[in-house]
């Protein structure tokens, strides 16, 4: 009998739905008010603005596009107080009619003067006593009244708050948020780490819908990727720290949502257009100059720009388009030392050196980002109670970069050993008397990303009844291609100069960049001979795509018995598909044409963007480096001189190993309310979240079986030829795994206002992070002369979280506000690798499709649940506020500060025990200028604790120029001062107790993007 998707319990929620009543329109003894909340001096309609009607005590919360309605209203003259963050509190009187819905446009107080305020008619706009506001300090206003609405312990952003990020990048933006550390990758930030957990623990949502993010630089992840997501269509971002019965449960740290603009917040019609231009410090000519390309120069100062149009066509219609372009070159250095210590195995007491360089690699990469979006919204009101909306995303991001990397081995393979390292003080300066090598491996990367996703919804209003509807199609795909794009072969496979003998140096300094080395024997290498004639990657051919399609059904009804309290209830099916493959190894080829590598050399000299770095052949010249461009360039034109090299590891590897296919079913339901009982606001739910995997996995013959077929097969267990990898892994169709689970996610919240000003929140809920891609696929693959088992666990479980958190805020007179936070995770059911398995560990037994009871005996390795649980802790200290309370001079000074301290029951690799985050913005007439300031104390990177990054402060700033009639100039600068990220080390001694001094590992500058631009709003 085939098992249901959705188990009995989670159909309940279905009936719970379906016995929402639909209301009538009005009760027959009682009327209602509707209409707009509009900001003049923005021009924008607010949501979250509070509307209370006396008598009564009915309150409303204006929505999106600044919609609102109050119901169940007595007949007669009704008053309406008008409430909202930096503004005066507003009395307005309406006339209520049974059995009809009164139309009142409220305004917020204008700069100029008005009107005062008075009764007003169906269809009449309300005008509002003269206060002066200013546009920035509405920006600030619009996210407070955003968090005080939300009854999850939440931060709300207004995504021009840290200046204009003219760039896009999301994760940049978020640098300057409490509990928020950014991951890097390739030059740009891709994620963010919430609260001391990896951005695999952070669902990222747009407009609370999932969008399909991939990469192809690996297949170990779930964590979501901000290259496929821009931030200029964005009006705002709210990070939800507990998570809600009607929010999604895989996100333990919490929830990014990207709040996207629309046409129904501006009045009428609008257009912003924006051009500007980006420069790094490394290139400040106009000149064109080399790199990334080896030979065809580029011009470094790159343009970029932005384009909107928003028109709202009355009340019924409105939409909104959105392009932008931003094009960024930049480049970075980098100096790596690895370093030998002696170990139980590997010790030689007649050399008691506790730690001897053994490599030095040195960095050289510059690259170009391009990053496209578009973004099309349309919203219909088609009647009073029916709204249609349609949103449409398109996301295409670029990035090309030319690595140099050049490792010098202080011993190699061709002979040496530690005690061939010299030097009185070997952290600062060593010299090599025999074995040492140098090897250099370029690459080119052309790294493509797409996503195209399509979301169309519905909104049905009736009285106190509402539900809402959507469907989205989300598809990401991601793949490397240099060949195609840019020309040029991938890389050349690491070939190395043997017997190369030079000093390396740097300062005394504990943190000294200026590291120096000089070739003192050996063959020069500053030539290609030394490096022989390597073998070369053609392509590459890394590609990953994930499609989700989600369908949503919610509804809410609002009941006043005893208690006013709104109920919601509704359910959501989700459909995930996953694909990754690479099989860059099919295209390892040997050049056997009849140049050298010496007629590949790059005319682009290696040169390091660290000051004082440097390295010298014996010739005084530099270290040979190949142009991957003219090789790609002679493939073109003479295929017929590379001979592909691909044995059965490379097929295996392409075909096998790194070919993975997954697909995720996600069907949940839920049922929350949410109450009010004098100054007390409660909030509880639970959600059912039904998971069902299904993994296409290759149905490979035994190590036996292939060589009954006369095929050889290796310690591994894999056959030694192709044909042999082709007969046991590929001869058979993939077969269905089949894994399913359910759980249920209690959450609770409740909100006490202290006073009118001081609210008390206290959440907590349960969540879950599921699997990764790569821990739940995998190969099945026996060793015969180890007689172990790699095992996919196909019945793997979640991680689960359990949440709590705690904050009391203050909300200031003006605009700002003061809190503290207090947040505490526990995971258990950990992913971790176990081996030495018993077959009944793991669940192998008959029910196993393909089961070999020849296999119960042997030992298994796989993932499972069996890693310790881990509890993180942090406390936030948040402040921001706008200070004209200490005069005119202030009224457009706007200052945030924020304070993180963050611990662990055990050691947490990136999760900065101290970190800091301050800013201001400031506008004097026509001049606008702003500064952030992030700073991290030394966190650890790995899970000993004996690597630790270094603590680091990066300054961002910026001014703007207001030149009237919409026209408006700017500047920014990120990472000013180019401040370094810095590794350091400091491990336990070997030979005596104790620690090793602490010594620099990693050390690697960025530096600084200026970005100037002009923007006119029409």
């Amino acid at each position: 009998m085939k098992k249901t998707l959705l188990p009995p319990r989670l159909v309940f929620f279905l009936v719970l739905l379906a016995a929402f009543p639909v209301a009538r329109a009005q009760n027959a003894s009682t009327g209602a008010v509707s209409g707009r909340v509009y900001n003049p001096e923005t021009g924008e309609y607010v949501r979250n603005a509070q509307i209370r009607a006396t008598p009564g005590g009915e309150v409303a919360i204006s929505e999106q596009g600044g919609f609102y309605q109050i119901t169940n209203l007595p007949p007669g003259e009704v008053t309406l107080v008008l409430s909202y963050a930096g503004f005066p509190n507003v009395t307005v009187k309406a006339t209520v009619t049974t059995g009809a819905t009164a139309t009142v446009d409220l305004n917020l107080p204008a700069a100029a003067p008005s009107a005062t305020a008075g009764a007003g008619a169906a269809g009449e706009v309300v005008q509002l006593e003269a206060f002066t506001v200013t546009s920035d300090r509405s920006g600030q206003a619009k996210v407070i009244m955003d968090q005080r609405a939300s009854m999850n312990i939440s931060q709300h952003v207004a995504a021009d708050v840290f200046g204009d990020n003219t760039e896009g990048n999301i994760g940049e933006f978020m640098r300057n948020l409490p509990g928020v550390l950014v991951n890097t990758s390739e030059g740009e930030v891709t994620n963010v780490n919430l609260g001391g957990l990896g951005a695999e623990y952070t669902s990222v949502t747009i407009d609370g819908i999932s969008l399909a993010t991939v990469s192809a630089a690996s297949s170990d992840s779930r964590a979501a990727s901000f290259s496929a997501i821009s931030l200029n269509s964005i009006d705002s971002l709210e990070i939800s720290r507990t998570v809600s019965a009607d929010m999604d449960a895989n996100a333990p740290a919490g929830i990014i949502n990207l709040r996207s603009k629309r046409a129904f917040e501006n009045k009428g019609q609008k257009i912003v257009a924006q051009a500007n231009l980006t420069m790094h410090s490394s290139a400040t000519t106009l000149e064109k100059e080399p790199g990334p390309h080896d030979t065809s120069g580029m011009f470094k100062i790159r343009p970029g720009g932005q384009l909107q149009y928003s028109n709202a066509f009355g009340r019924r219609f409105g939409v909104l388009l959105n392009v932008s372009e931003s094009n960024i070159y930049s480049a970075e250095s980098r100096v790596v030392t690895n370093y030998d210590r002696p170990t139980a195995t590997n010790n030689n007491p007649a050399d008691p050196r506790e730690e001897v360089p053994q490599s030095f690699v040195f960095h050289n990469t510059t690259r170009l980002n391009r990053r496209f979006a578009g973004t099309l919204t349309l919203d219909w009101r088609a009647t009073e109670h029916l709204t249609l909306s349609l949103t449409g995303i398109y996301n295409y991001s670029r990035m090309f970069g030319l690595q140099r990397p050049i490792t010098f081995s202080t011993w190699s393979s061709q002979g040496g050993s530690r005690a061939m390292v010299q030097g009185t003080d070997p952290t600062h300066s060593i010299y090599t008397i025999y074995g040492s090598a140098v090897t250099i491996a370029p690459a080119v990367v052309s790294r493509l990303g797409q996503n195209i996703t399509f979301t169309p919804k519905f909104e049905y209003r009736r009285g106190d009844f509402r539900l809402e509807g959507l469907f989205t199609s989300s598809e990401a795909k991601a793949w490397y291609d240099p060949w195609g794009r840019e020309g040029a072969v991938r890389s050349i496979a690491s070939p190395a100069a043997y017997h190369v003998l030079y000093n390396v140096s740097r300062g005394p300094g504990l943190t000294d960049s200026d590291y120096k080395v000089t070739q003192t024997g050996g063959p020069d290498m500053s030539g290609a001979a030394p490096f022989g004639s390597p073998k070369i990657y053609l392509r590459d051919g890394r590609q990953a795509v994930t499609k989700i399609r989600t369908a949503s059904l919610d509804a809410s009804y609002l009941t006043r018995f005893l208690l006013p309290v709104k109920w919601k209830a509704g359910l959501k099916m989700r459909n995930e598909k996953w694909r990754y493959r690479d099989d860059s190894a099919l295209n390892l080829a040997n050049y056997t044409g009849p140049l050298s590598l010496g007629d590949f050399a790059s005319p682009y000299t290696w040169d390091s963007y660290m000051k004082g770095v440097s390295l010298t052949s014996l010739s005084g010249g530099g270290v040979f480096m190949p142009d991957l461009f003219a090789l790609g360039a002679r493939y073109r034109a003479h295929p017929e001189e590379f001979t592909r090299v691909v044995t059965a590891t490379n097929y295996y590897d392409a075909n096998v190993q790194y070919d993975r296919n997954f697909e995720e079913d996600v069907n949940a339901g839920y049922l929350m309310g949410m109450g009010t009982w004098g100054r007390l606001i409660f909030q509880a739910g639970v959600r059912l979240e039904a998971t069902k995997t299904d993994i296409r996995e290759i149905d490979a013959y035994t190590p036996e079986q292939t060589e009954s077929q006369g095929y050889a097969v290796g310690a591994d267990g894999v056959a030694a030829s192709i044909e042999g990898v082709q007969w046991q892994f590929l001869s058979r169709p993939r077969v269905h795994k089949i894994n399913r689970y359910h759980d249920y996610f209690p959450s609770a919240s409740i909100k006490y206002q202290i006073t009118p000003k001081l609210d008390l929140i206290v959440a907590a809920n349960k969540t879950i992070r599921r699997p990764s891609y790569y821990d739940a696929t995998g190969i099945f693959l026996v060793n015969e002369d180890t007689m172990t088992v790699s095992f996919p666990n196909r019945a793997l479980k979640p991680e689960r979280g359990t949440g709590a958190a705690v904050r009391l805020i203050y909300y200031f007179k003006g605009i700002g506000q003061l809190s503290a936070s207090f947040y505490q995770t526990r995971l258990t059911n950990m992913i971790a690798a176990s081996t030495n398995l018993t077959a009944v560990d793991v669940g192998y037994d008959e029910s196993y499709p393909g089961y070999n009871e020849d296999y119960a005996t042997y030992r298994f390795s796989t993932r499972n649940n069996s890693g310790a649980p881990v509890t993180v802790r942090s406390m936030e200290l948040s402040y921001s506020q706008t200070l004209g309370f200490l005069g005119p001079v202030f009224r457009r000074l706007n200052v945030h500060l924020n304070y993180t301290r963050g611990y662990a029951d055990a050691i947490k690799p990136m999760l900065p025990p101290h970190a800091v985050s301050t800013g201001f913005n400031y506008t004097y007439k026509k001049l606008i200028l702003w500064s952030d300031l992030n700073w991290t104390d030394d966190f650890p990177v790995s899970d000993t604790g004996y690597s630790f990054r270094r603590h680091r402060t990066q300054l961002d700033a910026g001014l703007g120029w207001n030149f009237g009639k919409g026209f408006m100039f700017g500047l920014n600068a990120r990472n000013l001062t180019d401040a370094p990220y810095m590794h350091m080390q400091r491990a336990p001694r070997f030979y005596s107790d104790g620690y090793n001094p602490t010594v620099l590992q990693d050390y690697l500058r960025i530096g600084t993007t200026w970005t100037t631009y002009i923007k006119k709003t029409f």
